[in-house]
């Protein structure tokens, strides 16, 4: 009695549509020089009782080292997901202290003077004309999907394949049932 193969039809259809997923989510995340080398996808696996399981990986593990980043690691990518700081859930602004050096120092062309800088501006460089300060308050960044649209412009046809797999299997099964009891 010969059965179709399920398993192996589900597990090629979903390792297919996870690399569709990625390759979709890295062409929305194009704008980013780190995060499409960041997306990758697992193996597909049987996972018992007629579950199967695939990962589309984004790999937001944080650099060690903020001179050599690791090129296959965008921590940045969940921020950017979902929105950060006063865009993100939790509305709040992230302090940013210098680590390397005593004071924070940026270009600031066009500033506003009457700005309330607070206790956290320096003053200005005499040598470079950099704005310094002990810390800023950084807002965090805005959504920019691209994980989740790329999921949702998938999702139709995916469950219609999968839809059409079983039936696929589940006819040849029956087919395959009769062909031995009539021999």
């Amino acid at each position: 009695m010969k059965f179709f193969n399920f398993d192996g039809m589900f597990l090629k259809l979903i390792t297919e549509e996870a690399n569709n997923i990625a390759e979709a989510a890295r062409k929305n995340a194009s704008w980013s020089t780190r995060i499409p080398n960041a997306i990758s996808v697992g193996t597909a696996e049987i996972i018992g009782d007629g579950k199967y399981s695939i990962a589309v990986i984004v790999d937001a593990t944080p650099d060690k080292d903020w001179k050599n980043p690791n090129p296959n690691s965008a921590p940045e990518a969940v921020a950017f997901e979902y929105g950060s700081g006063i865009h993100g859930k939790k509305g709040q602004t992230y302090i940013i202290k210098p680590i390397n050096a005593p004071v924070l120092a940026f270009d600031w062309p066009g500033h506003d003077p009457d700005f309330p800088m607070g206790k956290k501006f320096v003053g200005i460089s005499d040598t470079t004309g950099k704005f310094l300060f002990n810390y800023v308050d950084h807002p965090g960044v805005a959504a920019r999907p691209f994980l989740k649209p790329a999921i949702d412009a998938n999702r139709k046809r995916i469950k219609s394949k999968l839809i059409s797999v079983f039936k696929r299997g589940f006819l040849d099964s029956i087919k395959g049932q009769f062909r031995d009891f009539s021999a």
